[in-house]
């Protein structure tokens, strides 16, 4: 199962619905996490540190969106508005802002 972690747009947004650290952890139970170029940037995790956790970094936005079978965001839906023209019809989208006490939940019972 592949997990996206797109570049926050949302204006003033600084943070990253993954931090490398949550990226290592989740490599060895059946998931791949592909991070949009410098989506860790503002939040203090450069690209090179999400390729230690074996992340793979892609500079398509698109192909965050194209790929992805859930996609991770800080910001709901309507932060990234262009994603609805390139997500796949299957993928399931989670932000912090709507579903905090689920992804929470998630993140426990991996």
């Amino acid at each position: 199962m592949i997990i996206g972690i797109p570049k926050e747009t949302f204006s003033a947004e600084r943070r990253v619905a993954l931090t490398p650290g949550s990226v290592k952890s989740l490599f060895g139970k059946d998931f791949k996490i592909i991070v949009e170029n410098g989506a860790g940037v503002f939040s203090g995790f450069s690209d090179e540190m999400y390729k230690k956790s074996n992340a793979r970094i892609v500079n398509n936005r698109r192909q965050i969106f194209k790929e992805s079978d859930i996609l991770l965001q800080v910001r709901g839906a309507g932060a990234n508005p262009e994603k609805a023209d390139f997500i796949k019809r299957q993928t399931r989208v989670k932000s912090f802002s709507s579903y905090r006490s689920a992804f929470s939940r998630f993140m426990v019972g991996l």
